[in-house]
């Protein structure tokens, strides 16, 4: 088949298509700020907010540090116990980004409520209180990506090692060494998603850099002092999001290691993985626990859920579109990018820096650009609530299904494109149903992160409308805890329902046409 004109043109109109949603924050910060006035005192660089950037910058860099050392001790324990199901639990640990905030925020205000009982301790406030909960909410992650980057390691240089090393020594000189690439690109990621998010730190009362941003846009709306405020979080994304790129194309690898199960390794040692596992194991249980409490008021439970009906379909109505409009726009840039040269590469940071964008700054700029492009104005409106999501959520899109493509086999592809007759033929019988896994996966994950996104959301809601993360926000903020409970129990049905019912449909249509199949090659 020979590609025409439109066939040549599709790539450059997804990629425009797909850097206008995603810069469009962006674009407009920048025009407002032309015509903003500026602060009479200058550039908004008090002592106070240099301290805080610096605070906030060596909290992310201990939550990055604590999410990544304990991550990979977890991983190595998990990895020398044999699990036919760890290719599973490795993705289910990457897929935990997408837990809301809001849960992770309940469970330990509940944790931190029985200490405060107990032992009398004033933990709310404390910066290690914020460092602490952050890197529990993300360690689940980090363990992902560790497994993923020991599991990715050359298998053979490691059986090599086996004969003239001991079993402590080919983990520390050689294992953690071949998996060091991407152990740093997890640290980084996990970096920028702690500077950039302050929804937990704000609900046990810390105050972090990125947060400043929304306060400063509270106070006098001037998009002009925001802009400079977000500068230095804009400047630590581009910087450090070249060194993050190759981690879609890492993730892709197929696991080739044959991680080292024999031998016994010393006490001290051994004592490490241990803990590391249990911290990453209550990592993963505390949420669950605090779901629990919900589910043991039932009338509390009931009452919570009639009371918040309109807020559950408004949220699931706008996280579904937003989440298909951004596997939309993710399509053509990420199959350019996972089939193409070497030389694309540089590419990807300019593709995922939207999602690095402060929250706020993207609801500020999107506030901006559309009273621009609508005079009648768009602020309070649910188009900019979705078109803030997508902004947000389609480089994620992207570097999932990136991701996905990378593990086809090229020759598959080939001998398809060779084999089919027409264009449509090509798209439905083959392309199609060998993508559909990675479409549903990038579009499960933009739909369950979009479900807790407060920092963007915060802004541009119309009046009377909130979602569920939102309202669970607030009744945190206010010490509803029973009611926040029921609320999370919302959110997380929402995640797992729109996780797993894509997934089931898909298997069902896969297993109807397998057996069309088998009927039909009988006769």
């Amino acid at each position: 088949m020979k590609g025409g004109f439109p066939a040549r043109l599709l790539p450059t109109l997804g990629w425009l298509a797909f850097l206008a949603v995603g810069y469009s924050p962006l674009l407009g910060a920048l025009l407002a700020a032309t015509e903003d006035p500026w602060p009479a005192e200058g550039i908004p660089a008090s002592p106070r907010r240099v301290a805080l950037l610096v605070n906030s910058l060596g909290l992310s860099a201990g939550v990055a540090l604590a999410v990544m050392v304990v991550g990979t001790l977890a991983a190595v324990a998990l990895l020398r116990r044999q699990a036919t199901a760890r290719p599973v639990l490795q993705w289910l640990l990457l897929a935990s980004i997408a837990v809301p905030p809001t849960v992770q925020a309940l469970a330990w205000c509940e944790a931190i409520g029985e200490l405060n009982r107990r032992w009398g301790l004033s933990l709310i406030g404390d910066w290690w209180t914020g460092a602490a909960v952050q890197a529990m909410g993300l360690l689940p992650f980090g363990t992902g990506v560790a497994l993923a980057a020991l599991q990715a390691t050359d298998g053979r240089l490691l059986d090599v090692g086996r004969v003239h090393s001991t079993p402590l020594r080919l983990i520390l000189r050689l294992a953690l060494p071949l998996a060091r690439p991407l152990l740093v690109c997890g640290a980084i990621l996990v970096f920028l998603l702690s500077l950039l998010d302050y929804t937990l730190p704000s609900i046990f009362g810390v105050n972090v850099y990125a947060m400043e941003i929304f306060v400063a846009f509270s106070a006098n709306h001037n998009v002009g002092e925001c802009l400079l405020l977000a500068l230095p979080l804009l400047l630590v994304a581009v910087l450090l999001l070249g060194l993050v790129a190759p981690l879609p194309r890492r993730l892709a690898q197929r696991a080739t290691a044959s991680f080292p199960r024999d031998g016994s390794l010393p006490v001290p040692f051994t004592v490490l993985l241990v803990l590391a596992a249990g911290l990453m194991g209550l990592a993963l249980v505390l949420p669950l626990r605090s779901l629990g409490s919900a589910l043991a008021a039932p009338g509390e439970l009931a009452r919570t859920t009639l009371a918040s009906t309109g807020e559950l379909g408004y949220t699931l109505a706008i996280n579904l579109v937003a989440a298909l409009l951004a596997v939309a726009l993710a399509v053509v840039p990420a199959a350019w990018l996972a089939f193409g040269k070497a030389g694309r590469l540089p590419l990807w940071p300019l593709a995922l820096l939207p999602y690095l964008l402060p929250p706020t700054l993207t609801g500020i700029g999107l506030i901006a650009l559309w009273n621009r492009l609508a005079p009648a104005g768009l602020h309070g409106d649910s188009f900019l609530v979705v078109m803030a999501l997508v902004s947000r959520l389609a480089p994620l899109a992207l570097a999932v299904l990136s991701a996905w493509l990378l593990r086809l086999d090229p020759a598959l592809v080939e001998a398809a494109v060779v084999g089919c007759r027409s264009r449509r033929e090509l798209m439905g019988r083959i392309l199609l149903p060998l993508t559909m896994p990675g479409l549903l996966a990038a579009g499960t994950l933009a739909f369950v992160l979009g479900l807790g996104d407060v920092g963007t959301s915060l802004l541009l809601l119309p009046p009377g409308s909130e979602t569920l993360a939102i309202k669970t926000y607030n009744y945190l903020h206010y010490g509803g805890s029973q009611a926040a409970a029921g609320l999370c129990l919302l959110l997380m049905a929402l995640a797992v329902g729109g996780t797993a019912l894509p997934w089931l449909a898909w298997l069902t249509n896969r297993t109807c046409r397998r057996r069309g199949w088998e009927r039909q090659t009988q006769r």
